[in-house]
């Protein structure tokens, strides 16, 4: 067998299971029900930046794609409490402000019946009060909820610019992802 064939064929061995790596690491960030073709997006974009240049390349772009995926999840976790608890927010308001109708505002506004929703938004309007009132009384009556998500979304970005700063230094060879010249240190901003 030649020497250029064994290459070739090396070559393609190392890219199906490139390959295959790729597709047990974007698995295994996925729960489920999740949009794999967003969380692909995601991965495409990191590779298209980092252009791994190997298998353990390929690791990294799967580690910085899952954590910016893990950032959306916990964002979008954190949109749908405070959606979730809309009704208990409005309740509260207008018990807070005795405005009428009170013990029907959480139930009607939990319902999510579009003409419920605007009697109840016209009511607080009467008192000067907008659908931001409600949202915020949302986040106080589910604090420690938002704030653990908020905490955690903060480490994940934190993890994740730490990784990409570790990411850009060279091995001791010089090597970076794409075998190419090292690019500038991303630093974290205070």
């Amino acid at each position: 067998m030649s020497s250029s064939k064994s290459q070739t064929s090396g070559a393609a061995l190392e890219r199906r299971l490139d390959e295959r790596l790729a597709a047990w690491l974007r698995e295994a960030a996925l729960l489920p029900g999740e949009d794999a073709e967003a969380y692909a997006a995601i991965e495409a974009a990191v590779r298209d930046c980092l252009a791994p240049a190997d298998g353990l390349a390929e690791m990294w772009v799967a580690d910085i794609a899952a954590l910016t995926w893990e950032i959306a999840r916990a964002q979008r976790m954190r949109s749908e409490l405070i959606k979730a608890g809309e009704g208990e927010g409005a309740g509260e308001i207008f018990r807070l402000f005795r405005l009428k109708d009170a013990p029907y505002a959480a139930a009607a506004w939990a319902g999510n019946e579009p003409g419920d929703r605007a009697l109840i938004l016209e009511y607080a309007a009467e008192a000067g009060l907008g659908r931001d009132a409600f949202i915020t009384q949302t986040v106080i009556e589910f604090y420690p909820q938002v704030e653990a998500l908020d905490r955690h979304i903060e480490s994940l970005r934190a993890r994740r610019l730490k990784f990409l700063g570790w990411v850009e230094q060279p091995t001791r060879g010089g090597a970076r992802l794409d075998g190419g010249p090292k690019r500038r240190r991303i630093q974290p901003t205070a």
